[in-house]
């Protein structure tokens, strides 16, 4: 006997971890362009700003109004609903999954008033959402927050002087975070990551919307009309001319942009890519993008904040779909030294994204690499191979020697003025002698210790057989038994001063000897192993049996630790001095 079950969705659970997918607070504001969009809007009006009349303090309240065409009651039960978009089959459209808006249960409040061209305004809440979707799915019951609907007077209210429209206030979202909705950041974040900054406005064959936007974020009291198209500086590759503008780095204010639209994809002629590539000195990004961080001293009128971002954190090559950059993909393309120089996109609708929008691996693997491979060939051929980009490329690789030997340069002027300041040192024994510089890091003790065992290999009783100072400990030695004279394999620290707080990256379980320049601890001070295994600090003074200073690690058990502090080990034996 056959027994059909469908399987069931814990509803307020699923709606919760889709809130959370989109882990960046600003994804809200690209979900309610690309919805205005669709919607077939001719403006867009969209307001950050704090509210105290719900009774809490600096309560984030975002607003965004429009006049495109408005849902009725069915679609405005699917703007709620989860996986119910109506765009699926409307190609034109950017939301296909309906995911986006669920980002707004992650609030206090969500008002939607929305108004179709027939003239029935519908207004929507829902009411404390996020904590809502908490309890239920603490308490394990399937209850989401229920939304009430109710239809409106259309003479009174928002809606009232547009044939149609859509408005939408979210309240207390992402717990009332506000830093990434300052005006600059979401100017910016607009521009380079939602449909609005489309770079298919550089491709003459996509369509554009006939629509504008206006923002109003922290920090301005006025709208700010938001230009359509993602931000490309014009083009400047002319040398000659670059040369009036920088004689010595005019590549650094190099632009330079292919288009190359509609490729068809290797092995999946049925598919296609469009590619926006440019190519852009970091002295025009840093002058047409007042987002990146300029080097050195501000200057005047020139934009400073948390908010900005290096031309390593931005730049290089995304992949696309809807003209809107989903994620960067440069190590596929280049090496880091070529990349940073690119300000490149390749698009394909056959991209398949994740439900927030952040990669495109729900591609299936046999097509993504084939339209990366695409990418890369027709990238190879038809722009790096140029003329105008082989010459760019090689000033750039010439400036790049210059600015190394450049570096060199000061490097030894400030490495010899150091030397300058640094104590010179004389030891001398059996008719030997050696000057040195007062080593001022670990490595410089390991160094002085080399030249020492080098003149004197009896001084510490032991060979060395290893060294490495990246990891553990720096030297692996040997050492004859004291009874047996068999060679014991131990290990030795060195430091270039030995403190209470030192950072052990180990413990001290096969510890032998630390060997330092210096050292400012005192009797019975405690350092602290990576174990937990505290030591005291023992110093023993010369005396008429010891004709040289002391000084261990003592846990208390068998086995101390000997501490050798150069500088006096230096002085008791070799006659250190000071030249």
């Amino acid at each position: 006997m056959e027994i059909s079950y469908t399987p069931q969705v814990f509803v307020a659970k699923e709606l919760r971890e889709v809130s959370r997918d989109f882990t960046k607070p600003e994804e809200m504001i690209r979900e309610a362009i690309h919805n205005s969009l669709d919607a077939g809007a001719t403006e867009i009006y969209i307001a950050v700003s704090t509210d105290d009349t719900h009774g809490v303090d600096d309560e984030l309240l975002i607003e965004i109004i429009d006049n495109g065409e408005g849902m009725d009651s069915y679609e405005l039960k699917s703007f709620f609903d989860l996986g119910a978009s109506k765009k699926r089959r409307n190609k034109k459209t950017i939301g296909e999954k309906g995911h986006g808006t669920k980002i707004f249960y992650n609030s206090t409040e969500v008002i939607v008033i929305t108004k179709t061209s027939e003239g029935k305004t519908i207004r929507a809440v829902l009411a404390e959402p996020l904590k809502k979707l908490n309890v239920s799915v603490r308490k394990g019951c399937d209850n989401p927050p229920i939304v009430l609907m109710e239809e409106l007077d259309t003479e009174d209210n928002c809606l009232s002087s547009m044939k149609s429209g859509t408005y939408i206030s979210i309240r207390g979202y992402d717990s009332n975070v506000t830093a990434t909705f300052s005006h600059k950041f979401l100017k910016d974040y607009i521009l380079w990551f939602t449909a609005w900054g489309s770079v298919g406005n550089e491709i003459d064959s996509v369509e554009k919307p006939n629509c504008r936007l206006f923002l109003r974020g922290f920090g301005t009291n006025q709208y700010e009309e938001i230009p359509y198209g993602h931000p490309f500086p014009p083009e400047s590759y002319n040398f000659d001319l670059l040369n009036t503008i920088d004689d010595r780095r005019p590549e650094n204010f190099y632009i330079r942009r292919w288009v190359l639209p509609n490729i068809p994809v290797n092995d999946f002629p049925q598919h296609s890519i469009d590619i926006v590539f440019g190519v852009e000195g970091d002295g025009a990004k840093r002058k047409f993008n007042e987002m990146l961080k300029w080097p050195g001293k501000p200057t005047n009128n020139r934009y400073r904040g948390d908010d900005q971002y290096t031309v390593s954190e931005r730049y290089g090559i995304y992949l696309c779909k809807d003209y809107v950059p989903i994620q960067r993909k440069n190590e596929e393309f280049a090496e880091r030294s070529e990349w940073t120089k690119w300000h490149a996109f390749v698009n394909s609708q056959s991209f398949e994204l994740t439900a927030n929008r952040a990669t495109v691996d729900n591609t299936p693997k046999r097509l993504l690499n084939s339209i990366i491979n695409t990418a890369k060939n027709v990238i190879a051929d038809l722009i790096l191979g140029t003329p105008e980009y082989l010459e760019f490329a090689e000033r750039v690789k010439i400036e790049a020697g210059r600015r190394k030997a450049e570096l060199e340069r000061k490097q030894v002027k400030r490495r010899l003025a150091k030397v300058k300041d640094k104590k010179h040192f004389v030891i001398t024994k059996d008719n030997k002698k050696l000057e040195f510089l007062e080593p001022k890091s670990e490595q410089g003790v390991i160094w002085l210790l080399a030249q020492i065992n080098a003149l004197w290999p009896q001084t510490f009783k032991w060979r060395v057989l290893d060294i490495d100072s990246h990891f553990g400990y720096d030297l692996l030695v040997e050492q004859p038994h004291i009874v047996t004279n068999v060679g014991e394999h131990r290990f030795v620290e060195c430091k270039y001063k030995l403190t209470d707080g030192e950072d052990f990256n180990h413990s001290f379980l096969y510890l032998h000897q630390v060997i330092c320049w210096e050292s400012p601890l005192l009797q019975d001070d405690e350092i602290t192993d990576i174990q937990g295994m505290k030591y005291r600090f023992q110093m023993f003074d010369k005396n008429s049996n010891e004709k040289m200073r002391k000084y261990f690690l003592d846990s208390g058990r068998p086995n101390k630790i000997e501490v050798i502090i150069l500088s006096r080990f230096l002085e008791d034996n070799f006659n250190l001095t000071t030249i």
